[in-house]
């Protein structure tokens, strides 16, 4: 990935903390840094360095008294930055207040004061982002004031060559982006798993009974309220909450749903297992249960037993040290960088609902006579049409998060969807879905592009919430009938480690390869499922 560094101080030795870093995650970084002082001429002059290196990301770092000395080019900086890198994500720091102003009483209460003004450029930035998919604000206040001003800070070496931050202080800053850049290529963990007794409510359930738990919203009990919100907003962000105790069943869903103050209640967790068995089992079945790697799961547990078992059994799953006190709970979890992104699309808001769902078909699938039997009583609907630029970041979210059912694992930006569907000839198709219990939201899509034997899908891809439903059959045709009324399509196909679903439905919906072009086709026309309700919007 390269990375373009336009700072307006001295921060020469970010990089290669930065690519420490990134090496852990298996990333490596390319850099460009500009020339002391030339931030400006990198962003504006169409034949800089930093233009021609054609960077994937750009880092833009001002430092607060430069913004404030010309506040009118710092505002215009980021907004021309979007056009001078199109392809680009820009990243731009927030300005930092590093000193007090002599009169620092007077800091909030004079117009004019340094403070202010500062933080009405923040808010500035900030609707820059708001109106952006490509530019984001790091925040960087955030990372200084968290450790100390005076502990990243080195007055002297800020004289001496403008150089703001000691060691601590950019190492901080390189972690902070390397975070960011993990959230640009969709490393976002999925799933938080959770243990009930020590984690959520202080107190052994089977031995202090529900009214001995401690939970409330003031006192001891304070620390899991306060956890428990946190947690309420990641599950709103699109983390999946699943719970992993060993407890009776009955009573740990008794407490869950009866417990005074309790935030998460059953409509906030996808999936649970309570019971005895080995945990590292039960999240095991957890992953099958939602169809999601145990790469995407994180497992917190108080017990510092429980989790040594679950990395000797699990090593996908992150599961880190929770703190011995309770009251370092809710700081902690603040503290975790794997739930990290960049921008929330409605569908990352109702996820957690959308699991729920799923979980309420699955028992009402157990009570049906047969497998059809279940699937006509959802009474599926399935829309396929073309994507509105709009959505492209959710396309571009699919692409980077779905594994199982990606016909190729390219994964694509927001960018290069745009620059594809300004192709003569390549179109960029959705699939929604919804039932009797809710609606699925936008969970597929293809990318079809013209060639001299006919369309070729180039990417298709559809969320495992849907597999096994006729989704895919109902997807298939429609486009199709779209793109090459009356004839099949051709479909490229990529093996990778993770998509082997994805080909074995390729091979029942009866495409075949050509040993020859390397390109999947069918022949006999595709047969819509009689419980599938379609409907397709013309091109």
């Amino acid at each position: 990935m390269k990375i373009a560094l336009l700072a307006s101080t001295t921060l020469d030795m970010l990089p290669s903390l930065a690519d420490a870093l990134a090496r852990a995650h298996g990333l490596s970084l390319e850099w460009y840094v500009a020339s002391f002082g030339q931030y400006e001429r990198e962003v504006l002059d169409p034949a800089s360095g930093a233009r021609q290196f054609a960077p994937d990301v750009v880092l833009l770092s001002i430092d607060a008294d430069t913004a404030a000395r010309d506040a009118k080019s710092f505002r215009a900086l980021a907004s021309q930055a979007l056009v001078s890198f199109p392809t680009a994500t820009i990243f731009v720091h927030n300005l930092v207040l590093t000193a007090p102003d002599v009169l620092s009483l007077l800091e909030w209460n004079e117009p004019e004061s340094n403070a202010r003004m500062v933080a009405q450029l923040n808010l500035e930035l900030s609707g820059v982002a708001l109106g952006s998919d490509r530019l984001r604000v790091l925040d960087l206040d955030r990372v200084v004031r968290s450790l100390g001003i005076q502990a990243v800070c080195s007055p002297r070496f800020s004289y001496l060559g403008k150089i703001p931050f000691n060691k601590l202080g950019l190492q901080a800053i390189a972690g902070q982006l390397v975070t960011a850049i993990n959230a640009y290529r969709g490393a976002r963990r999925k799933v938080l798993v959770l243990d009930l007794d020590g984690t959520l409510w202080g107190g052994v359930l089977g031995e202090d009974g529900i009214e001995g738990l401690r939970l409330s919203n003031d006192g001891e009990g304070k620390a899991f309220y306060d956890f428990q919100q946190l947690l309420l907003k990641l599950w709103r962000s699109g983390i999946l909450l699943t719970i992993c105790s060993k407890n009776d069943e009955w009573l740990g869903l008794e407490a869950i749903r009866t417990l005074r103050f309790m935030v998460l209640h059953d409509e906030h967790f996808a999936a649970h297992r309570i019971n005895w068995e080995p945990k590292a089992t039960n999240i095991a079945e957890l992953a099958e249960e939602l169809q999601l790697g145990l790469d995407s799961f994180v497992f917190l547990d108080d017990s510092a037993e429980e989790r040594a078992l679950v990395r000797a059994a699990l090593p996908e799953v992150l599961t880190p040290d929770l703190p011995k006190d309770p009251s370092e709970y809710p700081t902690f979890l603040m503290g975790l960088n794997c739930f990290e992104t960049l921008k929330l699309s409605t569908e990352d808001r109702g996820r957690g609902a959308l699991y729920v769902q799923e979980r309420r078909r699955r028992y009402e699938a157990m009570g049906a006579v047969s497998l059809e039997e279940h699937l006509e009583s959802l009474q599926t609907r399935v829309r396929i049409r073309a994507a509105h630029p709009s959505e492209f970041g959710r396309v571009a979210q699919l692409t980077q998060r779905t594994n199982q059912f990606n016909t190729t694992g390219i994964r694509r930006t927001v960018d290069e969807l745009r620059s594809l569907a300004d192709v003569d000839g390549w179109q960029v198709l959705v699939c929604e879905a919804s039932d009797r219990f809710g609606d699925y939201g936008l969970v597929g899509s293809a990318l079809v592009a013209q060639s001299a034997d006919g369309p070729i899908v180039e990417g298709f891809l559809l969320s495992c919430r849907v597999l096994g439903r006729g989704v895919e059959e109902a997807f298939v045709a429609a486009t199709e009938s779209l793109v090459h009324p009356g004839r099949g399509v051709l479909l490229r196909f990529v093996s990778t480690n993770r998509n082997a679903v994805a080909l074995k439905k390729l091979v029942e919906l009866g495409f075949v390869l050509d040993e020859k072009t390397g390109l999947f086709g069918r022949v006999a026309p595709m047969e819509l499922p009689k419980w599938i309700e379609l409907e397709t919007v013309s091109l």
